[in-house]
């Protein structure tokens, strides 16, 4: 498996402090090994960044003469012009101190982003509340339904009331979650909770059902039933908005399975939006860009570890075959990696996550007959 990458010095000739790797290279080769490293990440952010050695120095705050003497390899003992000076502690430390400033405000985590599917989910969430209709929502595994669901009712706490199903949980478990969600007392028998929920329910409130279909998994059909009982019961006495978020194999699936227990729940819910089969590339495309990162070209080539990828046929692949988390851990550990470097993030980190969770994900090789 491969090891975590080191920095390595850009490989260009185009730098701003006009001088080429190899003779970088050659004019720090006798200073102490993190000094070395120093001096390199000094190159490296100068050319990601466009800075003058002048300018680089006054964003450091250390000295331009004594820096630019250092790259020249003319920072040597007057009497001994063949014995060249390591860094001095201020420059050494002054380095370091803007290298730990950068550091601090990489950014290390994927954070969520407005996309165009999120604004969908937030357009239906206030569709289902205005028109007080069931709305049953669906769409891929993994495309942000969840997510986007979340910070929308973080996003109005007083009239969201957001429950995530889960397996076995029949009408009891059913009620007592929605009764938790809006703040109430979760004893008694599921007539006693449907009462106690009706009494608070106002017009203006939003059910949101994430993960629907999981209601599917009680004990016996019977059970499902008494769970699209309980919800018609409740829609029907307070006429609230009902969002049910589920993927969309699923819902055909349990439309058809349980078109009897479901009939009067589809009836009363009209709009039935589908949010897409896989990701959108415009929903990459804005995650991508808020962390650093434009779109790749298609012809966009990058080295890991021995293998040449393309990033565009990365993202491409990854999207429809696994999902919009399979492509936000691939720019989480990017993101790592390239703070670890203190850079700023490129598709030559993302191609090195790419390599790196292929090989965890390889059976090692049998070395008995070694």
């Amino acid at each position: 498996m491969p090891t975590a990458p080191t920095a390595t010095v850009v490989s260009t000739t185009n730098h701003p402090w006009h001088i080429t790797p190899a003779e970088l290279n050659q004019r720090i080769s006798h200073c102490e090994n993190d000094n070395r490293k120093l001096l390199e990440w000094a190159y490296r952010i100068s050319h990601e960044r466009d800075l003058s050695l002048s300018e680089f120095a006054d964003a450091a705050g250390i000295s331009s003469s004594t820096l630019a003497k250092i790259i020249a390899g003319t920072y040597v003992n007057p009497r001994n012009t063949s014995e060249r000076y390591d860094l001095p502690t201020n420059i050494s430390s002054g380095l370091r101190n803007y290298q730990t400033g950068i550091i601090s405000r990489l950014p290390t985590n994927v954070t969520f982003v407005s996309t165009e599917t999120s604004r969908k989910v937030n357009f239906n969430c206030d569709l289902a509340r205005e028109s007080r209709t069931p709305v049953f929502m669906q769409g891929a595994s993994h495309i942000g339904k969840t997510t986007a669901l979340e910070k929308y009712a973080d996003a109005n706490p007083t009239n969201t009331f957001l429950i995530t199903v889960t397996a076995g949980m029949g009408a009891k478990g059913l009620a007592m979650a929605i009764a938790e969600a809006m703040g109430l007392a979760t004893a008694g028998s599921v007539d006693a909770l449907t009462r106690r929920i009706r009494k608070e329910l106002t017009r203006d409130q939003l059910l949101i059902m994430d993960d629907f279909h999981v209601l599917t998994l009680s004990a016996t059909p019977r059970g499902f039933l008494k769970c699209m009982e309980l919800l018609r019961a409740l829609y029907d006495a307070d006429k609230c908005g009902m969002l049910f978020s589920t993927t969309d194999l699923d819902f055909g699936r349990i439309t058809k399975e349980y078109k009897t227990a479901l009939h009067q729940l589809l009836r009363r819910g009209i709009h039935r939006p589908h949010l897409g089969l896989a990701p959108l590339k415009q929903d990459v495309k804005a995650i991508l860009a808020a962390h650093g990162l434009p779109w790749p070209t298609k012809s966009l080539q990058c080295e890991a570890y021995g293998m040449t990828y393309k990033p565009a046929t990365i993202m491409q692949d990854l999207a429809k075959q696994s999902g919009l988390k399979s492509i936000t851990e691939r720019l989480r550990y990017a993101l790592k990696l390239s703070a670890r470097n203190t850079e700023s993030i490129t598709w030559h980190h993302v191609c090195q996550a790419q390599a790196l969770v292929a090989s965890n994900d390889s059976i090692p090789d049998d070395d008995w007959n070694d």
